[in-house]
């Protein structure tokens, strides 16, 4: 079938970063050293797919301008962490107000952002951390993902996602979208079908914003979480390829 102009794609290939994909307003990174498909190639997208049109070897204005900052939405953008990031990430980590009721899992040593960030940018295929901040630069949360396996074999890879809002930036829509930007971008970069996330049974906000994000709720895990001396009840979400 002859693929329409619209979803003919140009492929950047830059220093540190892979490359970069560039679709419309989405604009995707691929981290290290992996191969990229060449000219020609279709890459799923969506429910459709697109074309590798050209390969360049120089970064866009638009990038080097701070334009494309990786995923940007209508209200927050996420991207890969910096090291001027990594003292905030480190403080979040040990502070209990951003940590709050659902991500206590008991105490853990400093200077394992720098180590992280030293051995792969905190982004690879396997798993990855995210910075999200507000269109003004403001760093709000971090989102994470890494894959899981419902069986042997490449086809049964799906991906886990999680999120973190520091408390004075939730409720204002933020984690909506953030999560509906990194499925997106999962979706875009990897041929999987799926994407889960589970959440306590009592953490209704990131339920409400889940289920905004486009995610179905699928199942109770009874008594599926050890946290703060005692099992909790964890949901299961999910969200498809297209939906």
């Amino acid at each position: 079938m002859r693929m329409k102009r619209s979803n003919i794609i140009k492929l950047v290939i830059v220093p540190q970063f892979s490359g970069v994909v560039e679709c419309g307003t989405a604009v995707f990174l691929k981290h290290g050293n992996d191969a990229f498909p060449g000219k020609g190639h279709q890459i799923p997208l969506g429910n459709a797919s697109v074309v590798i049109r050209s390969i360049s070897t120089r970064w866009p204005s638009t990038a080097r301008e701070g334009k494309y900052d990786m995923l940007r939405g209508e209200k927050v953008i996420l991207r890969p962490f910096k090291r001027k990031d990594l003292d905030t990430l480190e403080a979040w980590s040990h502070d209990p107000h951003f940590v709050g009721e659902f991500n206590n899992f008991g105490l853990h040593g400093y200077g394992n952002m720098e180590r992280d960030f030293d051995e792969d940018g905190m982004v690879s295929n396997r798993l990855g951390r995210l910075a999200a901040a507000t269109l003004d630069g403001t760093l709000i949360g971090r989102l994470s993902y890494h894959t899981t396996s419902h069986g042997p074999g490449e086809g049964n890879r799906v991906y886990m996602i999680g999120i973190g809002l520091h408390p004075d930036h939730q409720g204002k829509g933020y984690g909506v979208e953030a999560q509906r930007l990194l499925t997106d971008y999962l979706f875009a970069t990897f041929p999987i079908i799926r994407v889960e996330t589970i959440t306590d049974i009592t953490n209704r906000p990131e339920q409400r914003a889940l289920e905004k994000a486009g995610f179905t709720r699928e199942a109770v895990l009874r008594k599926a979480q050890w946290r703060n001396g005692d099992w909790h009840d964890q949901v299961l979400y999910s969200k498809l390829r297209g939906e």
